[in-house]
């Protein structure tokens, strides 16, 4: 009789985990797989949307609201690499936090979009967009200043809006040492024919956050300054005031050989006390008239910044610009994939996502 066989070798065991282990693992590599080309394309699909969503938002004409008819929103301006404040977010009008922009989104990564405003009705014929804005005196802060009064005050003009890219992306330039993307985009309409034109700025930012930052900053302390030394000067005098009256007192009507050698010495030490809070007001004086110079300083720098600058400077250039969506954030060696906004571009249509074998990204080691 034969007999039956139960269970399984340990041969049998072995090779049923083995090719068991091999199919879990060729699962989970495609699964992994699946997830990084999943979130390779999103993060390179959404900032090409980025892109996208500000020339919308340049050709749609917006209103500043409030009644502020003598102005108009020309255009956007587009900054990567700001020296952003990890200790906090810029503010639109030192009162409402950026969107976007909280505890997990403050990074160096950070890229920033902000209105291009300025006046209308200026005689721009014959000018080109860039020299066009520059007469409207557009810009992406609004000061408000009186040299006379000592006032001064700089804030964004419109909105502030920032971005980041998904999955811990990256922008980055074209450079095999994959490094981030340093500039800015102007894309703004002509004042009069309305025709939108893309200007780039590359290797260097515009840093209106810490312009914005520094300026405040600036005319703070030195406003404090002048409010000690007026302070100084102003309780100073009042106590020159109550010595002339102590001195009044003591001499009443009597003459100066008609004083005793006590009144006399008291007399001595009050004028004394005059001299030296005298010599007090002089120094505060001299303090107040350096300070306020430099409040008007201050103030006339408000109303120059870079943006002023790059128009008047001819530092914006209208060509094309290749940026480098690493989705690994900052991994070199990895696939990069280049969004290029071509040369003159007047719309949405400018954007273009490049294959493969166009990509001006340079794979490194």
């Amino acid at each position: 009789m034969k007999k039956s066989r139960l269970g399984f070798t340990l041969i049998e065991v072995a090779l049923f985990l083995a090719v068991t282990g091999m199919l879990f693992v060729g699962i989970a590599v495609g699964v992994q797989n699946s997830i990084y080309q999943q979130r390779y394309n999103d993060s390179v699909q959404n900032y090409v949307e980025f892109l996208r969503s500000v020339y919308s938002q340049v050709m749609n004409v917006q209103s500043l609201g409030e009644g502020r008819t003598e102005q108009a929103i020309y255009g956007k301006l587009v900054t990567f690499g700001e020296s952003v404040d990890l200790s906090g977010c810029p503010v639109n009008g030192n009162t409402e936090v950026v969107a976007g922009c909280d505890e997990d989104n403050r990074n160096k990564n950070m890229i920033f979009t902000y209105d291009v405003v300025g006046w209308i009705g200026v005689d721009d014929s014959g000018l080109n967009v860039l020299d066009a804005l520059d007469k409207a005196n557009a810009n992406v802060i609004d000061v408000e200043s009186n040299e006379l009064e000592g006032t001064g005050s700089v804030e964004p003009v419109g909105i502030i809006e920032s971005y980041v890219p998904k999955w811990t992306a990256q922008i980055q330039n074209t450079s095999e040492n994959y490094e981030l993307f340093k500039g800015a985009l102007l894309i703004a309409r002509h004042p009069r024919s309305g025709t939108v034109y893309t200007y780039v700025l590359d290797g260097e930012t515009i840093e209106v956050n810490k312009f914005i930052d520094k300026q405040t900053t600036d005319f703070q302390e030195v406003k404090g300054q002048i409010t000690e030394a007026t302070e100084t000067i102003n309780n100073k005098n009042d106590e020159i005031a109550g010595y002339n009256d102590q001195i009044a007192t003591i001499q009443g009507e009597l003459s100066d050989s008609e004083l005793s050698e006590e009144q006399q010495s008291e007399i001595e030490r009050l004028e004394g006390l005059i001299n030296e809070a005298n010599m007090a007001i002089d120094v505060a004086n001299g303090k107040k008239t350096v300070a306020e110079s430099e409040r008007a300083n201050i103030i006339r720098g408000m109303k120059e910044n870079a943006l002023r600058d790059a128009l008047r400077g001819g530092k914006f250039e209208m060509k094309a610009v290749d940026f480098c969506v690493n989705p690994n954030g900052d991994e070199k060696g990895g696939l990069r994939r280049d969004v290029r906004i071509i040369a003159k571009a007047r719309n949405s249509s400018g954007v273009e996502l490049l294959s493969d074998e166009d990509s001006q990204c340079k794979r490194g080691d």
